[in-house]
């Protein structure tokens, strides 16, 4: 396994998958599809696993970290970006197709990373969400051995299943999206106890047996179980997706053809969701719908041109970027003493 300070190919790998599996929802691809329902559309769930492994190898590393420390870091890392992308949003609201009114508090929650105004922004809204809770569960989290660690995250994994159509009945869309944590915390705690049986995890035999769990799980969704059974069932599949995904890109991470590409897509999956919801927005803003990549082969093509614009979108903010630093360092050496 890498060293602490290396990075572990597989989790980039993982969320290269999962960035692409987002790609393919929101173009609607393999829509009603046993594909879709059981692998691509549990993207998001993948991710909040990822979150909690590294949240908590982060944790491990900063030996003695604050909640401060970690707050600044992983804040800075998503909302710095989530900035740069809305005035794009808004000039397309305002110049091109009006979505939304603006108003001072719609701009200051977008800010802060609530987007009710912003189609597929929810998760933005949850990635903030779980950020600023966690000091908070690794609190918990470090508190607790192994087998009761995975105890809390299995009880809360199937108790979700219950609490997700009383959210949804109660609090409607909005309360729904500000509750997201209590839907998915028992994921960020599976990922949590994956940090600490990494090596583990990322052994061919971790990676069969959690694939053949999944396959156990995504069969008893579909035979005539109780509703409460079948939730259960689905919310397993979640997780253990997340840790077959890892053990078999581990598996599939000396083929640099495969790595490669996973790996950049991994490591940029955050601006990429960015990107590609700026993207989907402006197609909005440009045709008035979707209607036109509505199935077959113009829902891959969107899915195309989704990934194709998110990627572009992160290559040039990335040089951009580059020149911003570049340009703060001239201006530090001009103001140093002895400088030219």
């Amino acid at each position: 396994m890498p060293g602490r300070d290396q990075r572990i190919a597989a989790i980039d790998m993982t969320k290269g998958v999962a960035i692409a599996w987002v790609m393919l929802i929101h173009a609607r691809v393999l829509q009603g599809s046993a594909w879709m329902e059981h692998l691509v559309d549990d993207a998001v769930p993948v991710f909040v696993v990822i979150f909690g492994l590294n949240a908590e190898q982060w944790w491990a590393r900063a030996s003695g970290a604050s909640a401060v420390a970690w707050w600044e870091r992983s804040l800075r890392r998503l909302l710095v970006p989530l900035w740069a992308m809305l005035p794009l949003w808004w000039a397309g609201d305002l110049l091109v197709r009006r979505v939304v009114e603006p108003s001072w508090p719609l701009v200051a929650g977008n800010l802060a990373g609530w987007l009710p105004n912003v189609g597929t922004g929810w998760f933005v809204t949850l990635a903030v969400q779980l950020v600023v809770a966690w000091p908070l569960a690794h609190a918990v989290v470090r508190r607790l051995d192994d087998r009761r660690l995975l105890l809390l995250a299995t009880a809360w994994v199937a108790a979700s299943v219950d609490l997700l159509p009383e959210l949804l009945a109660t609090m409607g869309r909005t309360g729904y999206v500000l509750s997201a944590p209590v839907r998915f915390g028992g994921h960020a705690l599976a990922g949590a106890w994956l940090a600490r049986r990494l090596g583990e995890a990322l052994e061919p035999g971790f990676a069969l047996a959690s694939f053949a769990s999944w396959c156990m799980a995504v069969l008893i969704q579909e035979l005539p179980v109780p509703a409460a059974a079948a939730g259960c069932a689905g919310r397993a599949a979640e997780v253990l997706l997340a840790a077959w995904l890892l053990g078999s890109t581990n598996a599939l991470s000396g083929v640099d053809a495969i790595r490669r590409p996973l790996s950049w897509l991994g490591v940029r999956s955050w601006g990429l969701y960015l990107g590609q919801m700026l993207v989907h927005s402006w197609v909005f803003f440009a045709l008035g719908s979707y209607a036109a990549f509505r199935g077959g082969p113009a829902a891959w093509l969107y899915a195309a041109i989704l990934l194709a614009g998110a990627i572009a979108l992160v290559v040039v903010g990335e040089r951009g970027r580059a020149v911003f630093r570049a340009a703060l360092d001239r201006g530090r050496e001009r103001r140093a003493p002895g400088g030219p």
